[in-house]
């Protein structure tokens, strides 16, 4: 029986040559990378001829550095201004409405997808190429609507839960890193946290959008 896949960085990595999104892929049977495909970038564009045939990052060579860096986020030093950024940054029942939204556009792109891949496996494609890609799109479909029925009705969470949270994790990184990968892609998304990959010197510049002004880099090995 086929194990479904979770990608916990999926629509968060970008690549650093092109800057489009980074898709999810399995290699080596379970090991997990994010692709950036050379073969759909405009033909002859300054990005396709400068573009590998593919780039590839690996998740669990980069995943245990990012844990550590938003841990850090909620050490005794940065504990406070964090959890004042994150509810400067959050408008509530606003946040809560365009994180909804953001699960239907999920919903909407993967169907999308499902369907172009169904149709260049009708017009003869290679379904092996096409296999990951479909596979992918219909774990994001059904991790965002599972996301969204998971829901409270009271979406918003008050300072106190949430000092009261970081405190009875303890070490955020450590905890991070053991936890499930479809609660740790929720997380991330409501940190608005991002990745830039780029390649040449396998480094990824991570980055949390309530604090812009805090951007970290991460050497990784492990991407080609």
């Amino acid at each position: 029986m086929s194990t479904k896949r979770v990608y916990a960085l999926r629509g968060l990595v970008r690549c650093g040559l092109c800057g489009r999104k980074m898709e999810g892929a399995a290699r080596r049977q379970d090991v997990l990378y994010y692709r950036c495909n050379a073969r759909t970038l405009v033909p002859g564009s300054a990005s396709a001829l400068s573009h590998p045939r593919q780039i590839y990052l690996r998740e669990d060579t980069v995943m245990p550095a990012v844990n550590r860096w938003v841990g850090s986020l909620f050490d005794q030093m940065h504990r406070a201004d964090t959890i004042e950024a994150l509810f400067v940054a959050d408008d509530g029942e606003q946040h809560r409405n365009d994180y909804v939204e953001d699960l239907r556009g999920r919903v909407r792109a993967a169907k999308v997808t499902m369907d172009r891949t169904r149709k260049a496996l009708e017009a003869g494609w290679d379904p092996v190429e096409l296999r990951d890609q479909y596979n992918a799109a219909v774990a994001e479909k059904q991790a965002a609507e599972r996301a969204r029925s998971s829901l409270p009705n009271d979406g918003v969470v008050t300072r106190k839960q949430l000092e009261v949270w970081v405190d009875e994790l303890g070490d955020v990184g450590k905890a991070l890193n053991a936890a499930n990968p479809e609660d740790l892609g929720q997380l991330y998304r409501s940190l608005r946290l991002s990745l830039t990959y780029h390649h040449v010197d396998q480094r990824v510049d991570v980055e949390v959008d309530p604090m812009a002004d805090r951007v970290d880099k991460v050497c990784v090995r492990g991407g080609t």
